[in-house]
């Protein structure tokens, strides 16, 4: 009969809103590697550490055979998700890669098997990108790309498999630990992300273009109305031109038509006089 005990010390490191979760640590045996895992977010606040997520459970289900007496799990972002997220919930996380650098700076670092289990999720998402390249070149620049492993089977050999993945597909398959090729994936993320650019660029070349046909859109709809605006200033102008030659004609008549009453009433005038003039004679002939 053999009786085995099992004790694991527990801790987590997070935000005091919990919002972020940094990294949960468990420890189970003096002897054995410590091994920092880097997923990709987190799913428990700090004051869930207790709790042990699908992700975790199958991990642990393996540590044996992966020869680790103590493991940190870490991500590429620190803030927590009950669910997938969005890429628009994920942002730039300066806070998460400064804690992570923290550890790979301390004392018994070098005894540690740093690995990479983020998955293949995100592979053109370009904040995803600059976080992976910023962590690998951060790992290279302290001088422990020696270290950096992946978990593969004896029925799948991948780089950087997240452990659910590896859970669910996998679990009756003995889990090891293979080099991780941390230039070429260096390389890769260098690649995808000026494709990303590439891709960003033309799209803001797109979206200038038609927001520049618009404006011009805009702007010969302007002139078309303008033009149309001194076409039609031109026409009044141009009936004013016509009118006005009229205008004067009625005056002409209307001078005409002064001087011939004019002339008429001098005439009228001249056989008042003379009637008048005969009308003094006849009254002078009867007076004689």
């Amino acid at each position: 009969m053999v009786t085995e005990t099992f004790r694991m010390d527990i801790s987590a490191v997070g935000s005091d809103d919990g919002i972020n979760t940094y990294e949960i640590r468990r420890k189970w045996a003096e002897k054995g590697k410590k091994a920092l895992v880097i997923e990709l977010y987190p799913t428990l606040t700090a004051d869930q550490c207790g709790n042990m997520d699908v992700s975790t459970m199958h991990l642990m289900n393996h540590v044996q055979e992966l020869g680790w007496g103590e493991v940190r799990i870490v991500n590429l972002y620190s803030k927590v998700f009950s669910e997938k997220p969005t890429v628009s919930r994920l942002s730039e996380d300066d806070n998460n890669l400064s804690y992570i650098e923290e550890i790979l700076e301390e004392q018994d670092i070098g005894g540690y098997d740093i690995v990479v289990a983020w998955g293949n999720t995100l592979i053109s998402h370009r904040q995803t990108i600059q976080a992976k390249t910023d962590l690998l070149t951060m790992i290279k620049d302290k001088g422990l790309a020696k270290q950096v492993k992946c978990i593969v089977t004896n029925n799948l050999k991948a780089n950087g498999v997240h452990p659910l993945y590896l859970g669910l597909r996998y679990s009756k398959d003995v889990w090891s630990l293979q080099p991780f090729p941390l230039e070429k994936v260096l390389n890769e993320l260098e690649s995808t992300e000026k494709k990303a650019s590439a891709r960003s660029s033309k799209k803001v070349s797109k979206e200038e273009n038609e927001a520049g046909s618009m404006e011009n859109s805009e702007e010969i709809s302007v002139v078309r109305k303008e033009t149309a605006s001194a076409e039609n200033d031109e026409a009044v102008s141009g009936d004013s031109k016509v009118t006005v030659p009229a205008a004067n004609g009625e005056k002409a008549l209307s001078e005409r038509k002064v001087a011939v009453s004019g002339e008429n009433d001098e005439k009228a005038s001249a056989e008042i006089g003379k009637k008048r003039k005969g009308v003094k004679r006849d009254v002078s002939a009867d007076k004689k």
